[in-house]
């Protein structure tokens, strides 16, 4: 007699799949899992991560955001979706989960330096300023954390530069013109 499937014979198979590094019949095991049992969060975690794995991000996706709906207080899997949204260049998505994991678990590491990153790519470098102080009080010596602040430095300087001549311009063709005016 043959033994009908179960979700948790469909995780073990998948477990033993990838300790073999047979990476599909691992996925296909954990997406049997899933269709015998939709909310699976051991194959749901496992298939968001393979599929990180492979560069599949846009597959990925759909995986972290069913585990993160599925169970709220996992941080490690929003992080995960975070990086997802990144990856698939969702940045206000990315940012916003991000930000849920500081609230959630403020000593999430790095977590900062993330927000930071994303703040500053959307050129809201004070408040990027404010997260990476955070984390460099967290992380001094962490290579990322300061060559992330040397770059927002760099960034609001470009800025500011670039900010400044058109209103340099503008005033001295203002003043042009009152002394065209005066004449």
């Amino acid at each position: 007699m043959k033994k009908k499937k179960t979700p948790r014979l469909c995780i073990r198979l998948g477990l033993l799949y990838m300790l073999r590094n047979e990476i599909p019949q691992a996925m296909q095991e954990f997406r049997n899992a899933l269709k015998l049992d939709q909310t699976n969060i051991v194959a749901l975690q496992k298939l968001a991560h393979l599929h990180t794995l492979a560069d599949e991000h846009k597959e990925a996706l759909p995986y972290y955001e069913k585990v993160v709906g599925l169970s709220s207080d996992d941080q490690d899997m929003r992080f995960g979706l975070a990086c997802c949204y990144e990856l698939n260049e969702r940045f206000a998505e990315a940012l916003a989960t991000f930000l849920t994991v500081a609230e959630l678990r403020p000593d999430f590491e790095k977590i900062d330096y993330h927000i930071a990153r994303l703040r500053m790519r959307a050129e809201e470098f004070d408040k990027a300023a404010e997260s990476l102080e955070k984390a460099l009080s967290s992380y001094p010596d962490d290579e990322e954390v300061v060559d992330l602040k040397q770059q927002l430095e760099k960034r609001r300087k470009e800025t500011t530069k670039s900010t400044e001549a058109p209103a340099k311009k503008r005033s001295s063709k203002r003043s042009e013109a009152k002394k065209n005016e005066q004449e």
